[in-house]
């Protein structure tokens, strides 16, 4: 089990789908402790970072990848064993 101190934000993991990788889904625990998780599509950038843009942010993981395509079975039967 890992101890969280408090105020810090960290990705616990993350996992690419879509077409070519297309979009990468970090689960990640927020400065409060709570578990976010975060959309990101590589084919859009952000304009202040350069990277790719966080296209969604949610506590629930069936919200964040909702309306996605190519969001393989494998990553949603994984997301039970996430938390």
């Amino acid at each position: 089990m890992t101890i969280h101190k408090e105020g810090k934000f960290e990705i616990l993991d993350r996992t690419t789908f879509g077409e070519f990788n297309r979009y990468r889904i970090d689960r990640c625990r927020d400065r409060f402790g709570s578990i976010v998780y975060l959309v990101l599509d590589a084919e859009r950038e952000d304009p202040v970072i350069g990277g790719p843009l966080c296209i969604r942010q949610s506590g629930s993981f069936e919200v964040a990848i909702a309306g996605l395509e190519n969001v393989p079975s494998k990553i949603i039967r994984m997301e039970g064993s996430l938390d």
